[in-house]
């Protein structure tokens, strides 16, 4: 991976290993809602995070308030995403 992506990826581990195991918990549970969503949608929100991921934080709150965004997940895919996002990413700065 290029220098600039290793570093994303230590960080991200690292705000990771620093949750609490509560919140920890939460992740994970975040997760398997994710995967027990149908199919397509469960698709989508992993989508959803992973071009999240690519983003800065800025970019990032930013797409999360853009209602075209907020238009095309239901509130409980908002709920799953937006938590998974702060978790693993950080909340937006």
């Amino acid at each position: 991976l290029p220098r600039e992506t290793q570093e994303l990826q230590l960080r991200r581990l690292d705000r990771f290993a620093k949750l609490t195991p509560e919140q920890r918990a939460e992740v994970k549970g975040l997760y398997m809602e994710a995967n027990s969503l149908p199919p397509a949608r469960s698709t989508a929100v992993k989508q959803a995070l992973y071009r999240l991921q690519q983003m800065t934080d800025q970019e990032r709150e930013i797409t999360l308030h853009r209602p075209a965004f907020q238009a095309r997940f239901s509130p409980e895919e908002l709920r799953i995403i937006t938590r998974l996002a702060d978790a693993w990413m950080g909340p937006a700065q």
